[in-house]
């Protein structure tokens, strides 16, 4: 986690302390405020990028899958690529076919 997001979470929890009375309020606040954060939805440093694929990406693939499938293919590919290689519409279809193979018809 870089400083923006640490400065990030912190300016959130302080807001959460201050103005959220109820305890399971500022609780579920202050975790959904860091697991956006941590999966790096936001503040993104002015020295890298990122490229994002999401279920509809997957299910452009495989759209026989649902999307509980579809993300778990985008974990598994987030998990095992490799970085010489990247990404690619090859990449999520073979992990698609890996994770639910297609049933072959005789």
């Amino acid at each position: 986690m870089n400083q923006k997001q640490r400065d990030a979470l912190e300016t959130i929890t302080n807001f959460a302390l201050y103005f959220t009375s109820d305890e399971n309020s500022r609780e579920r606040l202050i975790e959904v405020a860091h697991e956006y954060v941590e999966q790096d939805h936001v503040l993104k440093t002015e020295d890298s990028i990122s490229i994002e694929w999401c279920i509809d990406d997957v299910r452009e693939v495989r759209p026989d899958l649902n999307d509980d499938q579809a993300f778990e293919v985008l974990e598994y590919v987030k998990d095992k690529h490799d970085a010489t290689l990247g990404i690619s519409w090859d990449t999520l279809e073979h992990a698609a076919d890996y994770l639910y193979p297609e049933e072959v018809l005789p």
